[in-house]
């Protein structure tokens, strides 16, 4: 692919983002409710995610699923595969 179809959608993609940045600051959005209502429910829906995430890292382990997973391979020892 030629140089300039690449690069010609990339420069102007990044000029508009530049532009958008510009005018989202000049904005001042970062004390607006909607802004601040919305950036409370991501804090949220995130903390949620990490401590999912470490609760499971905490009970489910190498250790404890290395024999499931050992008894799930025995089940299938001896079939054909497809």
């Amino acid at each position: 692919m030629p140089f300039d179809k690449i690069f010609a959608p990339l420069r102007d993609q990044k000029l508009i983002e530049k532009v958008i940045e510009s005018e989202k600051v000049k904005a001042n959005l970062s004390s607006d409710a909607e802004v601040r209502k919305m950036l409370d429910e991501a804090r949220k829906a995130i903390e949620m995610q990490v401590f999912l995430k470490r609760a499971i890292e905490k009970y489910i382990t190498d250790d404890k699923l290395r024999p499931l997973y050992t008894q799930l391979v025995s089940k299938f020892k001896g079939q054909k595969r497809i």
